[in-house]
Parts: structure tokens; sequence; C-alpha cells
């Protein structure tokens, strides 16, 4: 038996219920709930329902004889954009009263390209600064995917409509139109496929590399309308499309190349179930997918998205240890928020829009982008003032307090794999000591600099950002791809290390990348078998702790009322964490193999009584929310020294 579907959008009751599995997948990913590391697949399976529903809708009104390109783009308008106002002036006002004046700027900035809806173009091209704040940190980080989806409404008509007037038929049964399609989706697929390798950032935010998904929903569309499917035929598609994107959102986790080949996991899945769990077919995915609950968190979908990063980051300000359940109550308040959206904009707007011109619509749209503009100028000028009042000018000091390797260019970072040696100290010393490792290592060298004044002495940096002396491979998420410069230039400096024979060699390292313990075990050892046989002493400093906010932003803080502050997080935490205690006993362990090998901890002198501070005796100690003030550092100098002696007697 077969079951024939004429889609038709107002009665799709599933498409709600997979919009409530991409939301779900979504905010529980970025809630750090376990088992969903891979959730960000959730914006695939929203692309892929885009590209089914808009060219349906295209292609029936196409084929009725009403298609009108501007009333189109006018009812998208009106559908998302004032959800989207509403969510960004709310957003930036509470960032305003909480966030330090230091970072609104980049935030502001973030938020004016999310109202433009180009903010996918704004982190695609944004120049990576090593100790700049990540991404991760911007408000508006989320709104990439909302500027993909309106970027293809402004195109995909065109395409669709281009079709149609060369002869291809709007019920799907034309080749010509299928094979426009076909032909979308393998050109973007094979691009997504080496930008994804070659520039994951493109590959990942930008329209071009990601057509394939809204083409796969295309093609579902006409597979659809020309193709019906048997019952027993759906009952294993929409198994499969759900094991799909289940294996997707458990498996991922960010160190893949994505999109890429992982997307057509969550790309095919969403468009078997589309095709396979209708209701009529009555089979369980279908029957699951069409549950009330389902329903109505497909219908707040997109208000929830827009809520739950930054209610998320927001919400991290007053939440002593971000965990889970912390979060899951913050996610929650964002549902909420949702729901009143829901109901107070988005079904207001939606029936106004439908009811008024097209000129209407877009004139209610330069209002609100009058507005929005005008509050995000008056804010970003109040904060440019304040950074240029200089009331906590040593708070904005300390952001660039740096050791000066980095002016003196040690450091390329990952635009090389060539070793660069800065030389510090007496050139014709008779001893040599060598200082390699990443920032967190390298944040000791104002310390070391002291220690090694003495004219037998010269101090040898080696250095490179975010580069573990580690052997083993690194996926970096901050590239979104192996970080194979790295690799390279750490075998060569280590063999360079050996070839000189220096009298001490001190390794530094982060504890936050991504290894296990046997792989910090092992790769350490392989470090040790070059150095400890060619070196008189090898010393290994324990990974630094890190807090759990941006120092200087923490203290530059604007007040709040006393109610509210009660509530806000300290500028500290605390010093103990898992991936700092998993990296420590497996450097341990391996150096336990080499009698010149030894350990530094200096941690209690960074967060003494295990609590990590911003501040300490009125030093700023952290730069950001992991590196040392240079200054702080080298107020550490004696008794670094002191404890560097004691290490080395240990061979003596």
């Amino acid at each position: 038996m077969q079951t024939t579907i004429t889609p038709r959008l107002q009665h799709q009751t599933h498409i709600e219920g997979l919009r409530a599995v991409a939301i779900l997948l979504v905010v529980f990913d970025h809630a750090n709930i376990p088992g969903f590391s891979g959730g960000f697949v959730g914006v695939d399976v929203f692309f892929v329902i885009s590209g089914y529903l808009i060219t349906g809708l295209l292609l029936t009104e196409h084929a009725e004889g009403r298609v009108d390109y501007f009333r189109f783009i006018a009812r998208r308008l009106g559908r998302l954009f004032p959800a989207l106002f509403v969510m960004v002036v709310a957003t930036c006002s509470l960032a305003y009263s909480v966030l330090s004046p230091q970072i609104l700027p980049e935030q502001l900035a973030a938020a004016a390209a999310a109202m433009a809806w180009y903010s996918n173009f704004l982190f695609a091209f944004s120049e990576l600064a090593y100790f700049g704040p990540s991404a991760s940190s911007n408000l508006f980080l989320h709104t990439w995917s909302l500027g993909v989806e309106q970027q293809f409404y402004l195109i995909w008509p065109l395409i669709l409509l281009l079709a149609a007037r060369r002869g291809a038929r709007p019920d799907g049964s034309s080749s010509r139109l299928l094979g426009l399609l076909a032909g979308v989706f393998v050109l973007s697929l094979l691009l997504s496929l080496q930008l994804s390798r070659e520039q994951p950032a493109y590959a990942f935010y930008l329209v071009p590399t990601r057509a394939f998904q809204f083409a796969a929903g295309a093609l579902t569309w006409l597979a659809c309308t020309t193709h019906p499917l048997s019952q027993v035929v759906a009952k294993l598609l929409s198994l499969a499309g759900a094991l799909c994107i289940l294996i997707a959102a458990a498996l991922l986790d960010g160190t893949q190349a994505y999109p890429g080949g992982w997307a057509l996991l969550p790309t095919v899945g969403t468009a078997w179930l589309i095709a396979a769990a209708h209701p009529r077919f009555g089979n369980l995915v279908a029957a699951v997918l069409s549950v009330r609950p389902m329903l109505y968190l497909g219908r707040v979908s997109y208000a929830w998205y827009l809520w739950h990063w930054p209610v998320l980051l927001l919400g991290a300000e007053f939440i002593l240890e971000p965990k889970p359940e912390g979060n899951l109550v913050l996610v929650g308040i964002a549902l909420l928020l949702a729901v009143l959206t829901h109901l107070v904009i988005e079904r207001p707007f939606r029936r106004l829009c439908a009811r008024t011109s097209v000129t209407h619509t877009v004139l209610v749209f330069v209002v609100l982008i009058a507005l929005s503009s005008s509050l995000l100028t008056k804010w970003h000028k109040q904060a440019d003032e304040w950074v240029a009042a200089g009331a906590e000018q040593r708070v904005l000091d300390a952001r660039n307090d740096i050791p000066k390797i980095y002016s003196l260019g040690c450091d390329e970072w990952y635009h090389s794999d060539v070793v660069k040696v800065c030389s510090f100290g007496n050139v014709d010393a008779t001893r040599t000591a060598v200082l390699i490792g990443d920032s967190i290592g390298l944040q000791w060298f104002p310390a070391f600099e002291q220690q090694f004044l003495a004219p037998d002495w010269r101090l040898l940096v080696i250095t490179k950002s975010a580069c573990p002396i580690v052997d083993g491979p690194y996926f970096y998420p901050r590239l979104r791809r192996q970080y194979t410069e790295c690799a390279t230039w750490r075998q060569s400096a280590l063999e360079l290390i050996a070839s000189l024979g220096p009298d001490l060699v001190i390794i530094g390292s982060s504890a936050f990348y991504e290894f296990s313990a046997l792989q910090w075990e092992q790769g350490s050892a392989r470090v040790f078998d070059i150095l400890s046989p060619s070196s008189e002493h090898v010393i290994v400093l324990r990974p630094t702790p890190a807090l759990p906010l941006d120092g200087p932003a923490c203290l530059s803080r604007p007040p709040m009322p006393l109610f509210a502050a009660d509530f806000r997080k300290p500028c500290e935490g605390p010093a103990e964490n898992p991936a700092n205690e998993l990296a420590w006993r497996a450097l341990s362990a391996a150096a336990a193999g080499y009698p010149n090998v030894h350990l530094l901890d200096l941690n209690d002198l960074v967060c003494p009584d295990a609590r990590c501070r911003a501040e300490l005796r009125g030093a700023i100690v952290f730069r950001d929310s992991m590196h040392l003030t240079a200054s702080f550092a080298d107020s550490l100098s004696e008794a670094l020294g002191k404890r560097l002696d004691e290490a080395v007697s240990n061979d003596e």
C-alpha cells in the first residue's frame, strides 16, 4: 500500500515536531548536557526544514500564478524580525548593566550585525586575536544561522523562479528543476568538503557551503510530491532518519571538520524524517513528533533559539560554578521568555503582516532598524567614553600586560610552523636554559628572565600559542581543524633543543587540551625521550588554574543594586579543576621514568588557599581568564627561583 502526501504547509504537524528536536539538540549542547556534544547539528535540521518549506511555498504559489518576491521577503521580515529586535534590545540593555564596558563595543558590533542579518559574515571573516575574546563569549554568536537563513530567503526564490521561467514545472516533475536542485546540492557539498579542510570558518558560517542542506530540503519536497512512499518504506526511513540525527548529536563533539561530510548525517536524516514521519503513515517516529509537547516546542522554537544563548552567557554572571543543572535552569528561563515572546510579539506581528501591505511591513521594519541603531549607537558611545575616561586604567592596562616576547615576534601562532628562537642574556654565555611551551608556559617568562640575568647564562625562548608540548595530534577548536603547524613546529623545536644540548629545559603547557590521561602521559613521555638524554635538567611546570570568568572584565563591571549584587558571581573561583588534575597526574607519571625530569608546582603562589582571584593583594593576577599578567608573574620571580633551585638540586 502506498500513501500519497501532497504537502500542505499548514497541516504538516511532524515539521513542528522536527523543529522541537532541532531546538532541544541545540539548547542541550549549549547547556553542556552530557550526551549532546553534537547538538549543534540541530541547526542543520533547521536548514533542511527551511529548504523544504520555502521551496514548497514558492512552487505552490508559482503553480497558482501568484508569486510575489517582495511580498515573500516582507512576510519573512514580519515573521522573524520583531522577535529578533526584542531579543537584541533586551540583551544589550542587560549587558550594559552587567558586563564590563571593555567588552561592550564588540558585543554591540555583533548586535548590529545580527539585526542586519549578516553576523555569519562577521564571525567568518573576523580576524582571530589569540589573546582577544573568542567568539564563544559573544552574546550574539547564535545569530549566525539566522543570517544564513535570511540570505537563503533572498537568493532561493530567484533561483526557483529562474528555473520555472526556463520551463521547469512547479510540481517537481520537470527534470530541469530536479537537475538544478541536484546541481546545487552536489556543488555546495563539494565546496563544503573542500573548505572544511582549508578554510573551516568559511565552511561553517557561509551560505555557499550550507546550500546543500537547503537543497536537500527542496529535493525532499519534490520527492514527496512525485514519489509516494509505502507504509513499510516510510517506517524504515523514519527510523533510519531518527538514528542518523541521534548518532550525529551523540558522537560529534566539535573536533571534526564541519560541516563537510559529517553534515550529511543530520541532513539526510532530516530529509528522511520529513518524507517518512508524516502522521498519515502512523509509524512510531511520526507519533513521537506529533505529541502535543513537541508540537508546542516546535512553535516556540524560533523564540527559544533567540533567547537561550544570551540567557546562558548572562546568567553565568550569577552562577558560581556553571554545571548542567544550573544551565538547565537558565534554558528554562529562556523557554519562558520564548513563550512570552511567541504570545506577545510573534503571533500579533504575524497576524498584522498578513493584513498589511508590503510597503507597511517594510516601513515597520525600517522604524525598528532605526530605533535599534539609535540605541546601539548610544550604548557604544557611552562604553567608549568610559574607556577613554580612564577611570579603571589599571584594569585596562592589565588586559595588555603580556610578556615582551610577543612584541618581539617570538610567537607566530598558527601563521607558521617555522621554529623561531628568541635569545635573552649574554650571547656568549657558557650555560643555556631553554623555555619552551604555549602561552600558559610562557606567561612565566618575566619571572624566568630575572633568574637568568647572570653573565654565564643565556635564556632561549621557543614558543607557539595553543600548541601543547605533548607529542600527539590536536584539533584546534578555534581554527576548527587539526593544528598541523603545531605538530610540525613541535617536532622541529624538540630536535633543535636536542642538538643544542642545553643545561636546563623548562616546559610549560595549558591543562585544557582535549587529551585523555593516556594521551597526556604517552605524548609527554615521547617528548622526554628526546629532551632527557640531551639536557642536563628538564623541568615541567604544572599548568596554571583558570578563573571561571574574565578577570579584568569582572573587576571593571558596573556596580549593581545591593539586592542584585548579592547574587553576582565574585571575581574568583576554585583552583581545583578536573582537567588540571588529570594533566598533572599524567605528567607526573610520565616524568617518573626519567631521573633528570622534575616537576615544578607554582600554583599555590598564584591561587593561595586553593582559590584563584582576579586580584590578589592589590595586584591584578589574570589578564583574561587563563593567563597571568606579566607584572604578577614577574613579582613571583624570587619565589620561583628558590623552587627552581630545589628542583634542580634533586639531580645533584
